[in-house]
């Protein structure tokens, strides 16, 4: 039988603790004057070997998360039964992101959708407390209105076919502009779609379904 001071110890040994490691910043490769800015994380181990220095496999692992955290995502929302699949993210990482995004949109649908409304939006940058986003759209405005019935000529996107939603110049301009003045506000874009119009007085309107072709009896 262990003794009691034996088990002491051996709980001990295996309790989790925090190691605080400081490593050199490899996330700028340039050449400039100023010192990189130093990495300072938690590694998570057994008490017993808390005192142990970092070894290279950690202070790697240390690094790859540090440059991950830099990196720019975004995150698109999805609703139940939409007729959109995400079909591509690209240049989301682009310096000059703000002109370079697509996010390219499938129709997985049996309908052609003939409008589409989304945002873009910025939760990290809130001037007045607010977080901004804008909109991008596709087909012409007077479908925002699902009960508006659609030309067959009009432009839309067929079942199967795919379309790329952009920020419009008017406001890539802008958006450069913020982003070059606080570019750590920038890191995480959320996208969501808040309307479809299949132009037969029918689509989706805040993630519900929405047929105008039924009256309201009152």
């Amino acid at each position: 039988m262990l003794s009691t001071k034996t088990i002491k110890f051996f709980l001990a040994a295996i309790a989790v603790v925090g190691l605080i490691v400081v490593v050199g910043a490899t996330l700028n490769q340039g050449t400039s004057a100023a010192p990189p800015a130093p990495i300072t994380r938690q590694i998570i181990r057994r008490k017993d070997k808390s005192k142990l220095p970092a070894t290279a496999n950690e202070i790697a692992e240390l690094r790859r998360k540090a440059q991950d955290k830099e990196k720019r995502t975004l995150k698109t929302q999805e609703f139940k039964d939409m007729p959109l699949k995400f079909h591509a993210i690209r240049n989301v990482e682009s310096e000059t992101w703000y002109k370079d995004l697509q996010i390219e949109v499938k129709n997985i649908g049996t309908k052609p959708i003939y409008f589409i409304l989304a945002y873009l939006e910025f939760p990290d940058h809130k001037p007045g407390g607010r977080d901004i986003g804008f909109d991008l759209t596709f087909g012409d405005l007077k479908y925002v209105d699902i009960a508006v019935l659609a030309d067959p000529q009009a432009p839309h996107i067929d079942p199967g076919q795919t379309y790329v939603l952009t920020i419009p110049p008017k406001y890539a301009k802008s958006l450069g502009r913020k982003h070059g003045k606080a570019p750590e506000e920038f890191k995480k874009l959320n996208f969501h779609i808040d309307i479809i119009s299949f132009g037969d007085g029918t689509g989706f309107e805040v993630e519900r379904f929405t047929d105008s072709r039924i009256k309201n009896p009152n």
